[in-house]
């Protein structure tokens, strides 16, 4: 796992930061530097014109003549190595990324956990590390097109786990699930990493820090540079993925296309045709906290409206019907 950052003052705004974070990680995985990967075949034909350029250069200033320009590397005796870029030269598979944002004392802190899937089990703590320094002048460079830099002690930092692959996927798979429910499905071993990597919208920030949930969560305190610090994560995350995945990890993993926002919540919530009935607000309010009566209702709802209109007057609970104009704070049923 790959921990990237930059370094921020308090009054950066969160968008010139993530946008930092997004230039940095562009810069690492693009342009030959990741991407090279000549055969031998194409290795062994450069080699050739080299020698063959070389040559004549070589039989011109014996001859007396104007010598033609010598390829790079010819007086030095440097001939050119086969062009290996970081995914071909460590057995890179693919990887993924979570982009954590926190907002403490130093301003917003946004940055990305990384993990990179390398090819078999020879040397991996070495190629690892060796990625991790290959990465770090493309990453300075990336984000200092945006103005910014990044430390030399935490700037990019390189953890490894070997054998760690299902607990990651555990982690992957059930990061929507509350903390400690993951926490107690995966063993020990993998545990930090795979946490860290994958579950951010359920950590609480450290050393004072706050996540924006957490900042949402304060909003009741009334504090004004709360409420514009949640106005500005509104507007600069909004289209922003903070959970990506290389092609050719979810091409590995045998997953599908990725699915728009609003495909997930059409499949999870239905529309507006599949609404059966509304709850009021007050109705809401009395449910809420009873999950075993949110359960019941739900499995009502799927089995026949008129059965669950019937258990919600044994319940006391007012209800409307589906077509009813719905004011804020009431709760569609589908």
């Amino acid at each position: 796992m790959i921990t990237l950052t930059v370094s921020h003052k308090r009054n950066d705004k969160l968008k010139d930061v993530w946008d930092a974070v997004s230039s940095g990680w562009a810069s690492v995985t693009s342009g030959g530097a990741w991407n090279n990967d000549e055969s031998e075949q194409e290795f062994a034909a450069r080699l050739q014109t080299w020698e063959s350029e070389g040559a004549a250069h070589e039989q011109a200033k014996r001859l007396g003549r104007r010598p033609p320009r010598a390829p790079r590397g010819w007086h030095k005796r440097n001939p050119p190595v086969i062009k290996k870029g970081d995914k071909a030269k460590y057995g890179v598979l693919g990887w993924v990324r979570a982009v954590e944002v926190t907002r403490g004392r130093s301003g917003w802190h946004v940055h990305a956990h990384v993990v990179v899937v390398l090819e078999g089990n020879d040397q991996g703590f070495e190629r690892a590390y060796a990625l991790g320094m290959s990465m770090r002048g493309r990453w300075e460079k990336g984000i200092g097109k945006k103005g910014f830099t990044a430390s030399k002690e935490h700037g990019l930092r390189v953890d490894v786990s070997e054998g760690a692959e299902q607990r990651l996927a555990d982690y992957i798979a059930k990061s929507g699930e509350p903390e400690k429910v993951v926490r107690a499905s995966i063993e020990k071993a993998g545990h930090d990493l795979a946490r860290e990597a994958t579950l951010g919208q359920h950590k609480k920030a450290k050393r004072g820090g706050r996540t924006p949930f957490q900042i949402l969560a304060d909003l009741h305190l009334g504090d004004a540079e709360d409420w514009a610090l949640w106005i500005e994560w509104m507007q600069f995350s909004k289209g922003r993925r903070q959970l990506t995945w290389s092609s050719q990890l979810r091409e590995l993993a045998g997953l599908a296309e990725e699915e728009s926002d609003e495909e997930i919540a059409a499949q999870e919530f239905g529309t507006e045709e599949d609404t059966v009935l509304v709850l009021p607000h007050e109705s809401w309010v009395g449910l809420r906290g009873q999950p075993e009566r949110v359960g019941q209702m739900l499995s009502l709802a799927e089995l026949s409206t008129d059965a669950l209109e019937a258990w919600l007057d044994e319940q006391n609970l007012s209800w409307l019907p589906a077509n009813h104009k719905t004011p804020i704070g009431t709760l569609m049923v589908r």
